[in-house]
C-alpha cells in the first residue's frame, strides 16, 4: 500500500461507476419514456383538436347552406308573390278593358239596330222596328 489503489478499491470504484452508468441509463430511459408519453398525449390532443375543427367547419358549412337555402326560398316566395300581384293586376286591367269593349260593342249593336229601324221607317213610310225586333228574337 504505497499510496496506490488496491485491487479491491479498483473493483469498488468500478462497481460504483457501473451503478452510476446504470442509474444514468435508467434515468435516460425513463426520460425517453416520459418524452414518448408526452408526444403520444400531444398527438392525441392534436387529433382531437383536428376532429373538433373539422366538425366545426362542417357545422358552419351546413349552417351557411341552410341560410342560403332559406334566402333562396324567401327570394323565390317574394318573386312568386310579385308575379301573382302582377298577374292579378294584368287580369284586372284586361277585365276592365274587356268590360269596356263589351259595353262599346253593345252600344254599337244598339246604334246599328236603331239606325236600321229609322232607315226602314223613313224609307217605307211606316215603322218596321217592331217587326225587325220580333223576327230577330225568333231567330235566336
Amino acid at each position: 500500500m504505497d499510496g496506490g489503489v488496491t485491487e479491491r478499491e479498483k473493483i469498488l470504484h468500478r462497481r460504483e461507476m457501473l451503478r452510476n452508468d446504470y442509474d444514468i441509463t435508467r434515468g435516460t430511459e425513463k426520460v425517453e419514456r416520459i418524452k414518448q408519453s408526452d408526444r403520444e398525449i400531444e398527438m392525441a390532443q392534436l387529433n382531437e383538436f383536428q376532429r373538433q375543427r373539422e366538425e366545426l367547419i362542417k357545422t358552419r358549412r351546413e349552417a351557411k347552406q341552410k341560410k342560403n337555402e332559406l334566402k333562396r326560398n324567401t327570394e323565390e316566395h317574394v318573386t312568386r308573390w310579385q308575379q301573382e300581384v302582377h298577374d292579378s293586376r294584368t287580369l284586372e286591367k284586361r277585365g276592365t278593358e274587356s268590360e269596356l269593349e263589351l259595353h262599346r260593342m253593345r252600344e254599337t249593336v244598339n246604334d246599328i239596330e236603331t239606325d236600321d229601324a229609322v232607315v226602314l221607317q223613313g224609307a217605307c213610310g211606316y215603322d218596321y222596328r217592331m217587326f225587325f225586333f220580333n223576327n230577330k228574337r225568333t231567330q235566336i
